[in-house]
């Protein structure tokens, strides 16, 4: 039982180092490119998948 909770840290872990990744990559990547379109959709696209990092994150905290 020990080992299934220490995955769960080990796990939330991740998830947290990527939700960091995710808004520091995140900033570099709305210099791309100056068009409105472009960072409109990567705005939403950052927004929903730090939203979907977030939620993975809970999860894991809750079940542990």
């Amino acid at each position: 039982m020990n080992i299934d909770k220490m995955m769960m840290v080990v796990y939330a872990i991740i998830v947290t180092i990527l939700i960091i990744g995710v808004v520091v990559m995140g900033g570099y990547g709305k210099s791309i490119s100056k068009d409105p379109n472009f960072v409109m959709f990567f705005s939403w696209f950052i927004g929903l998948l730090l939203l979907n990092l977030f939620n993975i994150l809970v999860n894991l905290i809750y079940y542990y």
